[in-house]
């Protein structure tokens, strides 16, 4: 799925959609298959017709029935396979049971080490370096995986800005972006809010070895990670502050207390920005395209915006599960609306 147009046999190529030579890793795709018996004496198989890329991101899926369905640890999802193996004893010399994958909320206060293990790529260690699942040592992120699932886009097009739009006029440095991805995540593990899609294959150690045996993608549980701010009514354009629920460990600023979020009510748009990564995504950097959203900064009273992003309240998939959620609260407060009926702020009925 991920090789090159040019390193593909002639009666593969149809599969593939003609506009594209690649498949990111982590991609949502459509696949359309069949059943083959053909080459299959002892048993049968299926056959890949077509692969076309899907518009959503795996942001799309954090529900219940979707990625928490999954296994939530390493061990358990060997066992998986290894109990799935017994139950199709055909298969069993074409899969490898410890390359697996696993979904599960990161501890409190792991973070993402600043500098990389290797050339773009990231790791993810426990509180205080610790062992980060039972088992899994470490995450290594892709940085194209931290800017894309933090919704960042590295380069923006230069030129004056639109009067009323948010975002730089002129290009940010790669790395810059890098660290607010990380600062981001970091944020959202401390408040317990951070998700790792994690994926087990030890032939990622043949690209480097300084490499980890697990690879993942980090996600923000934009529910949880909003239900810490207490959005008050205020006045189009006052800026609403108030102390966050979680302690925060920070590489560069002393944080001697709880983190201050501020909200600022008067909503703002950018015209010019490129496309989100990620339009599943509720919260996004100031360098994105947004129809309207709210600045919201996190930080101390000696850097009052270590953090700063916009919480997109228009054309973003706010729950897969098209249920009311805390983000649909938090949007009709800014918006001055009226909540759903019947909502609390901590979005239960």
């Amino acid at each position: 799925m991920y090789i090159g147009k040019e390193r593909r046999s002639a009666d593969l190529a149809y599969i593939f959609p003609t506009n594209i030579k690649s498949i990111p890793e982590f991609s949502i795709v459509d696949l359309q298959i069949m059943t083959s018996h053909s080459g299959n004496e002892n048993g049968y198989g299926i056959k890949v017709q077509r692969v076309q890329p899907h518009p959503t991101t795996l942001y799309s899926y954090l529900s219940k029935a979707s990625l928490h369905s999954l296994p939530s640890d390493f061990s358990e999802s060997v066992e998986l396979a290894k109990t799935r193996l017994e139950a199709s004893k055909f298969i069993q010399n074409m899969i490898e049971v410890k390359n697996t994958a696993f979904f599960s909320k990161v501890p409190a206060n792991a973070f993402i080490s600043s500098s990389p293990v290797c050339e773009g790529v990231y790791r993810m260690v426990g509180d205080g370096g610790r062992e980060l699942f039972p088992g899994v040592p470490c995450v290594d992120i892709s940085e194209t995986d931290l800017l894309k699932f933090a919704n960042i886009v590295a380069t923006f097009p230069e030129g004056d800005a639109v009067e009323g739009s948010v975002g730089p006029t002129r290009g940010a440095g790669k790395e810059e972006c890098i660290l607010d991805a990380i600062t981001l995540f970091d944020f959202a593990s401390a408040a317990e809010s951070l998700y790792l899609y994690v994926t087990s294959v030890p032939t990622f150690k043949s690209r480097d070895p300084a490499l980890s045996d697990f690879m993942g993608v980090p996600m923000v549980d934009s529910d949880s990670f909003l239900k810490s701010i207490d959005i008050r009514q205020g006045e189009e354009g006052e800026m609403a502050e108030d102390k966050l629920s979680f302690l925060f460990k920070h590489e560069i600023v002393n944080f001697p207390a709880h983190p201050v979020m501020s909200v600022y009510t008067a909503p703002v748009f950018n015209a010019v920005g490129a496309p989100a990564p990620c339009p599943d995504f509720a919260l996004m950097f100031e360098m994105c395209s947004v129809a309207k959203g709210y600045v919201v900064t996190i930080g101390a009273p000696s850097a009052p915006d270590v953090l700063k992003f916009v919480f997109n309240v228009m054309g973003c998939q706010f729950s897969p599960n098209k249920s009311s959620s805390r983000l649909d609260y938090c949007a009709a407060r800014l918006a001055k609306r009226k909540a759903p009926e019947g909502m609390s702020p901590d979005g239960d009925e």
